[in-house]
């Protein structure tokens, strides 16, 4: 017999009142109890009156009870050492009394809320490096429970491990969390221990005792009432946990995402006999199978590990062989004595080294086999586990389809749904035992028994005298005049003491708690509702239940009721459409009759609805035909979830997508690089081609990048977020990229390509087909179709793209004499020559095949560079990502030839791309311009070729590798395979690389190739981590220092930066020896880094700070010798201290002004005032673009902003100025930004010539010398508090902080108010 016993049932012998702390008041007469109730779900209680006066049983006198006045809320009563919580006082005063309901102590965990989010739980165990948390520890230190007793299996999975839950967003009670959420997930029932405040988890499975008592009426009943309860009966449970690591098909031997259990109907013998003995066969042939599958699986796996292995031994062999080959083929090319190698040596090493790739490489492929056979095994068990492919063991299906068809009136769907699994066996256990007490009618039994704990507890003669009964224990109840026994067990029981009764509640469920994930129990608790899943479409029916989703949303109360009549003759056995099949065309309307059986049935209301209401609508059985395609119509009774299906199918036209299912969406990149403001296409393709292409773009977070209905993003703020493209046919089915924007204001946006003149043939039709085509958009069929004398005479650029019309190319010759015209109208302007896309692989006519064309498209674009560079234009290619292997991509063309509106995108994005990566902004400097062109000619071409290949990588057109690296810019080396193998680690490449078509960079030759184009090849095909890069820069003479002695000091563009090994002590003597391994390029602002950083990250620009302690800087002698040749008339003198953080006691020159100091990234908003007000506490006014609030700088000071100088900005009464950059600060700002500028006099005018916020570096041309005292932002932190807006300026002040650690906060020159703020109680609350 299990020892365990839970709430034993057994006399109370002590009861005390007492105070929280546990000291005890008085001793409360076990006569003044009312009633006592224990249950296994719900919170235990006892009841109590209590007199104000008593009679002594002496003296026969009235007394006052004392007790009577210290019985209050929220007092604990202490009964046998159990302590229950005073929560409800009723005092009667007519006759003087008061009636207590205490709970069980655990009732108080109702008032602790629990928030977590994005974790992991374990029970006791926890591993917080990868968030994964003790929820005992958790526990304690929030309510001080702690979790006693776990059973092991409640606590670890079957390997041994400790059971792992993720939690996504909670926020609820203690108590709720641990009867419900606790409950489910480890598959337990909580019990509370009051006496030693702990909560023992018990496997639901694990405890209860089988008593072997069986109560009838002669005995201990007096009265047995059942009641049965199947509205929420469910056989068939579809089985969802995390998305990404919990797939219930692969660890489900049926390879399906759900689970059944028919016992019930098995049981009750409800089926036909041949339905019931195809069943019970498969019930008995199934496991043995599933062993069998369990088994070649995890063979499978071991399989898999060992080719992993061999694999990476393959990489490592045949790189070894390549090098060594490599050697051989330049052996005769060796330049010093040191680099000769003993030829024969080298070539007997490559020989055995090829005989072990042959040795490796026919291991691989007999594990290959064997993994095959294995596939093959397994799939045959999955259709063998299956009820609709089984066979017996001579081969015959164990289902025909008369019995499938049967087995449909026994299939009740529902779902559960937890984010917290991540084991799919797990998920898995779980399900099988929501659904054995989910696939039976509840019943329970409830005893009215007199004197049962005497007869049966006290009773020392009865047969079984030792007995202790307890909740989960199993018991026998037995009806003599049925002569029927059923084992129930015993969950709950309630005594009365005023008359000595007795009521037990037994059940054929352990435990009846609602799950709360699963959905039908959702509509029940829909005000804990967390989360919706609409996997039953019929439960979110809009035309009965129209407020259902909004209600589970904001957690109001759902009045349904799917309860069935009790009556069995009254219940609903079946519903039956009068079609299953129809077709209707669009706007038709069409009635289905739903026929309710039995017709005695009392309750026939039915929910209606549509599987896609976008194709066909329903209403009290009336169908429209809304678009074309085909949908489901399902028919549900409100007693007993009845269901029968109708496809309707409104009538397409050939070719028409609308029913096409949606299996998948392909994007054009997963990743995306922009600027502020900069605008690009995402391009989403619904797999299959042929099936609807309509798509709901989603942004994570619009203050970072939004997205347009078509799929345009435009970066707002920096940043990452995620965009999201969900099929508007299967909302399932959806694809994500991640879009990273930079702090730099985009040069080039899609909308600026209306400024730039475009002229073109085929291609250029089609934009113009999808009203797509900018606003100077020419197209043309032949040459002699463009007259360029009528075309615009100012464009900021011209794009030309000439080649195909339909099946035929343009004349080369009369090309040449096209681009000459354009060449002398457009003087001095930007001309790109875009190169012809080929033809698809469904090209085709009856002149041509798709691979002739194609051909001949490749030698017209051939002799078009040749022209191209002949005439000095600037040749272009338009088709980056796509074209795959020579041909255009399947899903950028309807045709094979003509583009479709993906495709008009993607040339869109590309001709934007090749504009900015060659020429920067489109914009051509104004003659009057103040910015010198006289600059560092080795820098500039070293930056635009770290540039060039950085966009390139963004567009994808090239990618890191270590393998396949470019040494020479002129002949780019392409990717060759997916994945490398470095050491013993495989790196693999983004899906979006292909092989034979992108470039390949590594760190050191992005850095080779970068100078190489400047004109300095001395550093070509070296490497940071093998030491010859060092070497070399020695050997050139190059200047040095360390970060980590003078930070940035003087750092510029094109400058070299080496990033030593972590753990590697380096000093100036050791600089060309130290162990490197990587390298960078110095970009055009603090702490910018271009490199090629990694397989996944790519070739990018950046902020970089994580290891600038590691930086050595290098400069190579032409490169400094032409910075003292090429100054650019900003130069800065002073020491350049950083006083303060982003504070700088600098003086120099800018752009012509010279300045006095510097503050490093400012943060900038802008307000509107009324021009030349001077109500403000400085009285000098206020000016659109040229004044500005901010705290801790005098009034009257002077700042230059770089990036303001030249702006032109409109007024609300249409009047302009244009901008010098210098602005005087006239009032106090907001101090939760630094500068406060005012662009104009109303809201309309400030966001029409700003966007809110900005950081800008300012130069203080002069200080101010206004006696009148600026707010800091001490000053302003008192005024929010003593104002009650403290809160709002926490906010504000936390985004002030964000991304550079605030300004002016830390510059004290003239008021030290903040200059110990960081150690004041003001801090702490701040950042709190």
């Amino acid at each position: 017999m299990n020892e365990i016993i839970i709430k034993e049932l057994k006399p109370i012998k002590h009861i005390t009142l007492t105070k929280l702390n546990g000291d005890v008041i008085a001793e409360i007469p076990l006569f003044y109890l009312n009633e006592e109730t224990r249950s296994i779900d719900e919170v235990d209680t006892i009841s109590f009156t209590i007199p104000l006066k008593y009679r002594n049983n002496f003296s026969k006198e009235m007394h006052d009870y004392y007790v009577y006045d210290e019985v209050i809320a929220e007092r604990l009563i202490c009964v046998d050492g159990e302590y229950f919580v005073i929560k409800e006082i009723t005092e009667n005063q007519s006759n003087h009394t008061k009636s207590i309901t205490a709970y069980g102590l655990e009732n108080k965990l109702e008032k602790n809320t629990i928030a977590l989010s994005d974790c992991g739980l374990m029970l006791k165990d926890k591993d917080e490096e990868t968030n994964i948390y003790s929820f005992d520890e958790y526990l304690y230190q929030q309510t001080g429970w702690k979790l006693g007793h776990i059973d092991d299996e409640v606590r670890y999975m079957d390997n041994g491990e400790p059971k792992v839950r993720m939690q996504e967003e909670t926020n609820t009670s203690f108590y709720s969390f641990i009867t419900e959420t606790i409950a489910e997930q480890f598959c337990c029932v909580p019990i509370f221990d009051r006496v030693n405040k702990k909560i023992n988890l018990y496997d639901i499975d694990g405890f209860g005792n089988d008593l072997k008592l069986i109560l009838h009426k002669d005995n201990y009943l007096k009265s047995l009432e059942k009641t049965y309860n199947s509205s929420d009966i469910v056989t068939r449970l579809i089985l969802e946990g995390n998305e990404e690591e919990c797939i219930v098909e692969e660890a489900n031997p049926t390879g399906l995402d759900y689970i059944e259990n028919y016992s019930y109907f098995i049981e009750n013998e409800d089926m036909s006999e041949g339905l019931i003995r195809a069943l019970k066969l498969f019930e008995e042939l199934t496991p043995k199978r599933m062993d069998k599958w369990k088994e070649y699986v995890s063979l499978k796996a071991q399989k898999n590990s060992e080719l992993s292995k061999l694999d990476s031994s393959e990489n490592i062999l045949m790189t070894k062989c390549n090098q060594l080959q490599n050697i051989i083929d330049g052996y005769n090319d060796m330049e010093t004595e040191e680099e000769y190698y003993l030829l024969d040596d080298i070539k007997s090493e490559l020989d055995i080294s090829r005989l072990e790739l042959q040795d490796v490489s026919n291991q691989i492929r007999i594990l290959e086999k064997e993994t095959k056979e294995l596939e093959v095994k397994i799939n045959k068990l999955n259709k063998l586990c299956r009820r609709e492919t089984s066979e017996d063991e001579a081969g015959n299906l164990l289902f025909n389809e008369k019995l499938l068809n049967e087995l449909k009136d026994y299939i009740y769907y529902d779902t559960y749904s937890d984010d917290s699994f991540l084991d799919a066996n797990e998920l898995i256990k779980t399900g099988q035992h929501i659904l054995e007490s989910k696939c039976k009618p509840t019943v329970e039994f409830t005893i009215d028994s007199v004197n049962f704990i005497s007869r049966l507890l006290g009773d020392k003669t009865r047969l079984i005298p030792n007995v202790q009964l307890g909740l989960g224990d199993v018991i026998s109840t037995y009806d003599k005049e049925r002569n029927k026994e059923d084992l129930v067990f015993f969950t709950g029981w309630s005594m009365n003491y005023n008359d000595n009764t007795l009521n037990l509640t037994f059940s054929n469920k352990k435990t009846n708690k609602e799950n709360t994930r699963v959905i039908a129990d959702l509509l029940k608790k829909s005000k804990e509702t967390k989360k919706i899943i609409s996997v039953n479409k019929w439960l979110w029916n809009k035309q009965k239940y129209n407020k259902v989703n909004s209600t589970l949303m904001t957690g109001m109360d759902l009045e349904l009721d799917f309860s069935p009549n009790k009556a069995y003759v009254d219940s609903v056995s079946s519903v039956d459409l009068s079609q299953h099949t129809l077709n209707i065309n669009l706007n038709e309307e069409y009635i289905l009759k739903a026929t309710i059986l039995p017709d005695t049935a009392k309750n026939k209301n039915v929910i209606w609805i549509s599987s896609d209401e976008n194709i066909a609508s329903v209403s009290d059985g009336v169908i429209v035909g809304n678009g074309y395609g085909a949908c489901i119509i399902t028919v549900i009774t409100e007693d007993g979830n009845k269901t029968d299906t109708c496809k309707v199918v409104v009538e397409v036209d050939m070719g028409d997508s609308g029913n096409v299912n949606v299996t998948g969406i392909r994007l054009n990149t997963n990743s995306l690089e922009i600027d502020k403001h900069e605008s690009v296409y995402l391009l989403p393709t619904v797999i299959p081609t042929n099936a609807n292409q309509s798509i709901t773009y989603i942004s994570s977070d619009g203050n970072i990048a939004k997205v347009s209905n078509v799929g345009l993003i435009t970066g707002v703020g920096q940043g990452k977020c995620t965009i999201t493209a969900i099929s508007n046919k299967n909302a399932k089915i959806k694809a994500s990229c991640t879009v990273t924007v930079s702090g730099k204001e985009a040069e080039i946006n899609i909308d600026d390509l209306d400024e730039v003149l475009i002229i073109g043939t085929k291609r250029i039709q089609n934009l113009q087909e999808y009203n797509l085509a900018p606003k100077m958009t020419y197209f043309g069929n032949i040459v002699e179709d463009f007259d360029i004398t009528t075309y615009p005479s100012d464009p900021k650029a011209i794009v030309v793209m000439l080649g195909l019309n339909n099946d035929s190319l343009c004349d080369i010759s009369k090309i040449k004499t096209l681009l000459n015209s354009i060449k002398t109208k457009y003087t001095g302007k930007y001309i790109f020559v875009a190169n012809e896309l080929p033809v698809g692989i469904n090209y085709a006519t009856t002149d041509y095949t798709y691979e002739q064309l194609n051909s001949q498209i490749k030698n017209y674009n051939n002799m078009l560079q040749k022209i191209t560079n002949e005439l000095g234009l600037k040749s272009i290619t338009v088709q980056g990502g796509m074209v795959e292997s020579e041909i255009l991509a399947s899903h950028y063309t309807y045709n094979g030839l003509d583009l479709n509106v993906v495709g008009c995108k993607m040339l869109l994005n590309n001709i934007k791309y090749q504009i900015k990566n060659n020429v920067g902004s489109i914009i051509v400097p104004d003659d009057n311009d103040n910015t010198t062109t006289n600059v560092n000619p080795y820098r500039e071409k070293i930056m635009e070729k770290a540039e060039e290949i950085v966009r390139m990588c963004v567009n994808h057109q090239a990618n890191y590798s270590q393998y396949y690296r470019t040494i020479d810019y002129r002949k780019p080396n392409t990717i060759k395979a997916m994945s490398e193998v470095l050491g013993s680690t495989r790196y693999y490449q983004p899906s979006w690389v292909i092989p034979y078509q992108t470039y390949g960079w590594d760190c050191s030759s992005y850095v080779g190739c970068c100078y190489d184009y400047a004109g300095i090849p001395d550093l070509k095909g070296l490497s940071c981590s093998a030491g010859s890069l060092q070497q070399k820069l020695k050997q050139l003479g190059a200047e040095y220092w360390l970060y980590k002695e003078e930070g940035l000091r003087d750092a510029k563009p094109g400058d070299i930066v080496l990033c030593v090994n972590d753990g590697v002590s380096f000093s100036r003597n050791n600089v060309f020896t130290c162990r490197t391994h990587h390298v960078m390029i110095y970009g055009y602002s603090d702490y910018e880094m271009y490199e090629a950083s990694g397989y996944s990250s790519g070739i990018r620009k950046g902020k970089r700070t994580f290891d600038k302690n590691q930086w050595i800087f290098f400069r190579l002698p032409q490169v400094a010798e032409a910075d003292k040749n090429s100054s650019n008339g900003n130069t800065n003198i002073g020491n350049g201290v950083e006083e303060y953080k982003n504070c700088f006691n600098e003086q120099g020159i800018i752009n012509g002004h010279e300045y006095i100091y510097k503050f490093k990234g400012l943060r900038c908003t802008c307000y509107n005032a009324t021009e030349n007000d001077k109500g403000g506490r400085s009285g000098l006014g206020t000016h659109m673009g040229k004044t500005f609030g901010c705290g801790n700088l005098s009034y009257g000071t002077l700042v230059y902003f770089p990036e303001l100088d030249g702006k032109i900005w409109t007024n609300a009464d249409g009047s302009q100025i244009k901008l010098d950059g210098i602005l005087m600060a006239t009032d106090s700002g907001i101090l939760m930004t630094d500068c406060d500028i005012v662009a104009g006099s109303t809201i309309q005018a400030c966001t029409s010539n700003w966007t809110n916020p900005k950081r800008l570096d300012g130069y203080v041309i002069k200080w101010g010398t206004s006696n009148i005292k600026n707010y800091s932002f001490t000053d302003t932190y008192k005024i929010a508090y003593n104002n009650g807006s403290l809160s709002r300026f926490k906010t504000a002040f936390k985004n002030y902080m964000n991304n550079g650690d605030g300004v002016l906060i830390n510059f004290t020159k003239f008021y030290d108010t903040d200059k110990n703020i960081r150690n004041t109680i003001y801090w702490t609350i701040l950042n709190s």
